[in-house]
């Protein structure tokens, strides 16, 4: 239908809605920007603050490398500057392919997190203002809800996370898209919510996705009850089937990040599945210290300030719960949200124990991060009761929340005054500001948009107020990336293939503080490192680095490592020939001629081994060697310049003779070129890390690639000269970038689909045409 078919009353209320809504989201980036300006920028963030450590050290590096790959036309499948090699695409944490990333291939990664941030809070803000619309409430408390989802507890502590930040903006959105499929059996609304659903697997931590689905289970059985007696028994089947195959669409669009991400965590350390009960509890809270933080509006930046969600959107919850409706909503969402509460207590609770034993339970860690639902459920029912206030001001009815809001103010004080909270008095004079506008609207309606502007306003500043980030966002720490630059500048001089080692202390005052810019610097600042920050380390970097010690239960792909006279072999190997060291942890005197100082400069050395192995060779002798065990422990003590081992051979026999030369004529990310020279042949040995996308070519022919001592890669070469091609081609990728593209085919197909009116549809049109 055409605008100009419709009556003038509707074409008017269609106008206006436009207008709130262009409105709304205005306000929504408004308050976005603000809190980034006022919140997050600024001089009083510290760079060492474990807050943001995670953004400085890991996101940032691995954006900035990411993007600066996309941005040449070169995809990073592969990233040689981090741990002797690592299959970039591959690591879960980063999504490359998220579509709201797109800012990251025209901005600097430091200046693209930032829009990020910026970008996501309106989305959360403003997608809870259209869930709530939905449901009926006027736009001002439908605001309110969506500036309280946005900037309360469980949001401001992921915005130095940009995979926890992503998922959690599209939550609103994916129970607004889900209620319509049940509503109305809409393709549309089923693709819309697929592609959502696919945008939050592309770019967020698959935690959140967990989350959002756990949540959305007593939502969506509840509402589809309704159905049957609103539109027959066969909308049930028809939703369910549209809800189901929304779901589907939404992993065919990630595919081509679940499956390569899904294929590197089956060998890393914590694969799925792996987690024991204890270790997935780390980082929960404790009811009290949940109690505290609800009530407290006391500043601070600790995990225990998730659970504030303000003062006002406490009382408004409150009534929000006791007479909102549709009840099929506000009953649902509310138990969704004290299901939240219970799960982030971890193990003080008996929630999270059962819930760790069902599907996908053991996987995550964390528990305390489900308070993004507990806070999308305070947001929601907030809007709510601010609704029913406006619905009940200046009737007869209006007296009912008065007592709820006098009775929920009257238990937060006194609460507060027992627990003895911080700034309990702060929590009183919330109350009672808020109480008297609240009383004001009730008893005076024609100030209502007022009256309603200034329990925003309240709403935020308490909120803002709540929150003290103590980190730095990358944009802020241009000086401090570069404090070392004059290091790195000498290594890339040097360096030709040759690997860096960085000895990082964890202190934050230690001058190579390891959370910070140097855990990636070869990403970041172009050298090749040995070593690197991975949380989620793969299995056999780790035991390889952990050698000949016991092996532990996780790594983050880093060990602390010493100048020393002899290093390991096994360290050897890698091609160490730099190491950057505070003063103090230099060689030791008897060390000899084998260390040379390269730069010595506030507290930091720089040493360069003249006689470092080479990133290429060809080995003479090749032993198998089938238990990974037992080849370390050989490797330990064996001249591996000479000898190289592999774990099988496939029943190929692998040349023995006096060696060979090497030399790299091209390397590239995803592309290795190696010259070889044997007399009798060899095995050329190149220490980057085996992975099962590389594929090797000898003058064109196709070649088996050997995990070859314990890590690296292998090619069997015949006498002569030959030429040996690497190129790293993973299937995992190829699968999943297919699977993505049948989903975005879905996706058109269903929205292509001619649309079909639901009898519901068709009866409130009527209504509307009848009045």
């Amino acid at each position: 239908m055409a605008l100009h078919d419709l009556p003038a009353r509707q074409l008017t209320r269609l106008k206006s809605g436009h207008r709130i809504h262009i409105g709304v989201a205005l306000v929504c980036v408004a308050t976005a920007v603000a809190y980034v300006v006022l919140k997050l920028l600024g001089p009083h963030g510290d760079p060492t603050d474990p807050t943001s450590g995670d953004l400085e050290a890991y996101y940032y590096p691995v954006l900035e490398y990411g993007f600066g790959e996309l941005r040449h036309f070169r995809l990073p499948f592969w990233n040689p500057h981090e741990g002797c090699g690592t299959p970039f695409l591959a690591i879960p944490q980063v999504g490359f392919f998220y579509p709201l990333y797109l800012p990251f291939l025209f901005l600097d990664a430091a200046s693209a997190i930032t829009l990020d941030i910026c970008l996501h809070l309106a989305i959360a803000s403003f997608s809870m203002f259209l869930l709530c619309r939905h449901f009926g409430m006027r736009p001002g408390p439908a605001l309110v809800a969506g500036l309280v989802y946005a900037h309360h507890g469980g949001m401001a502590i992921k915005v130095y996370f940009p995979n926890h930040l992503a998922p959690s903006a599209w939550i609103p959105v994916v129970f607004l898209l889900a209620d319509r499929v049940l509503e109305r059996r809409s393709p549309i609304a089923c693709a819309l919510l697929g592609a959502v659903l696919g945008a939050a697997m592309l770019g967020g931590s698959p935690q959140f996705v967990y989350f959002t689905g756990l949540a959305l289970v007593p939502f969506v059985a509840v509402r589809a009850v309704s159905a049957p007696r609103r539109d027959g028994a066969g909308t049930v089947a028809i939703a369910s089937a549209l809800l189901g195959a929304a779901v589907a669409l939404g992993v065919l669009l990630a595919l081509v990040r679940v499956l390569p991400a899904a294929e590197y965590m089956r060998g890393t350390w914590r694969p799925p599945g792996s987690l024991a009960l204890e270790g997935a509890a780390v980082m929960s809270i404790s009811p009290a210290v949940f109690a505290a933080n609800l009530l407290s509006p006391a500043p601070g930046p600790d995990l225990g300030r998730q659970a504030y969600a303000g003062t006002l959107p406490l009382l408004l919850a409150v009534v929000g719960l006791a007479l909102w409706r549709p009840r099929s909503a506000a009953l649902p969402i509310a138990a969704a949200g004290v299901a939240a509460m219970l799960y982030a207590f971890g193990t003080h609770a008996p929630l999270f124990p059962l819930m760790f034993g069902m599907p996908a339970g053991s996987w995550f860690r964390a528990p305390s991060r489900a308070l993004v639902v507990f806070g999308f459920a305070v947001a929601l029912l907030a809007g709510g009761g601010l609704h029913e206030v406006l619905e009940r001001a200046g009737t007869g009815r209006a007296a009912r929340p008065a007592l709820l809001l006098a009775g929920a103010a009257a238990s937060l004080i006194g609460a507060a005054a027992w627990l003895r909270v911080p700034e309990a008095r702060l929590l009183a004079v919330n109350c009672v500001a808020g109480g008297v506008v609240l009383l004001v609207l009730l008893l005076r309606p024609a100030v209502r948009v007022l009256a309603v502007g200034v329990l925003g306003v309240l709403v935020v500043v308490d909120l803002f107020h709540g929150q003290r980030p103590r980190g730095v966002l990358p944009a802020e720490l241009g000086a401090h990336f570069a404090r070392y630059e004059p290091f790195f500048g000498e290594v890339r001089q040097r360096q030709g293939f040759a690997r860096t080692y960085i000895r990082g202390r964890f202190a934050p005052d230690a001058r190579l503080y390891f959370h910070s810019d140097l855990a990636k610097a070869g990403t970041i600042h172009g050298i090749w490192l040995a070593t690197d920050y991975e949380p989620l380390c793969e299995t056999r970097f780790a035991r390889y680095l952990q050698f000949p010690g016991p092996p532990v239960p996780w790594s983050i792909c880093y060990l602390p490592l010493d100048v020393s006279r002899q290093p390991s072999p096994l360290v050897e190997l890698m091609g160490v020939r730099f190491f950057m060291v505070e003063d103090g942890d230099g060689p030791p005197p008897d060390a000899g001629g084998r260390w040379k100082l390269v730069r010595r400069e506030g507290g930091v050395s720089l040493y360069e081994d003249p006689g470092a192995m080479p990133r290429a060779f060809v080995a003479a002798d090749v032993e198998v060697i089938p238990d990974a065990e037992a080849l370390l422990r050989r490797m330990a003590d064996a001249n591996l310049r000479r000898v190289a081992f592999v774990e099988e051979t496939a029943g190929e026999t692998l040349p023995a003779g006096v060696g060979g030369d090497a030399e790299v004529e091209r390397y590239e990310a995803n592309r290795v070129a190696v010259e070889t020279r044997a007399a009798h042949g060899g095995l050329l040995v190149l220490t980057d890390r085996w992975d099962a996308g590389w594929k090797a070519f000898v003058d064109g022919t196709p070649a088996r690639v050997y995990r070859t001592d314990y890590l690296f890669r292998g090619v069997s070469v015949p006498p002569g000269v030959h030429t040996v091609e690497f190129v790293y081609r993973p299937a995992s990728f190829v699968v999943g970038a297919f699977g993505s593209l049948l989903g975005v085919v879905g996706v058109v197909l269903l929205c292509l689909r001619p649309r079909r009116t639901t009898c519901r549809r068709s009866r409130i049109d009527a209504s509307m045409n009848a009045h």
